[in-house]
């Protein structure tokens, strides 16, 4: 689910019941005259059975699903990747996915007041439709 989204920016959470828990946020940068588009993901698997299927192959085929992701944005706007998609993976200790825990947990908080402020039928012309 969106949960964050600027021109610079999209976080993506990801929903109960999903095999990996955590979040993905797509980040475009200007550095001169070139733009760097860069995936982040956090994530951790949500049960011992997804752990076990992560271990068994699920990583590198994410792995391989981003990087083919970067491939394809670069290929659309144009660009090109002179050293080609650069892949960076760390393993965060406690303390950091705890801060990382807490920012998800912000970023559903805020879309979900958001949301609570904004009427049903806001930006229809307060008509109410079955269409979503």
């Amino acid at each position: 689910r969106v949960q964050e989204l600027t021109p610079r920016k999209a976080t993506l959470v990801t929903l109960a019941g999903h095999p990996l828990a955590g979040a993905v946020r797509f980040l475009s940068e200007l550095r001169g005259d070139l733009v760097r588009f860069e995936v982040q993901v956090y994530d951790r698997p949500a049960s011992f059975v997804d752990w076990l299927a992560i271990k068994a192959g699920g990583g590198a085929m994410q792995r391989n699903t981003w990087e083919h992701l970067v491939e394809r944005m670069v290929a659309e706007s144009g660009g090109s990747a002179a050293r080609g998609v650069e892949h960076d993976e760390e393993t965060l200790d406690e303390q950091q996915a705890e801060l990382i825990e807490d920012w998800v947990k912000d970023l559903v908080m805020e879309r979900q007041r958001t949301e609570a402020e904004i009427p049903a039928h806001a930006g229809n012309g307060g008509r109410t439709t079955g269409d979503t």
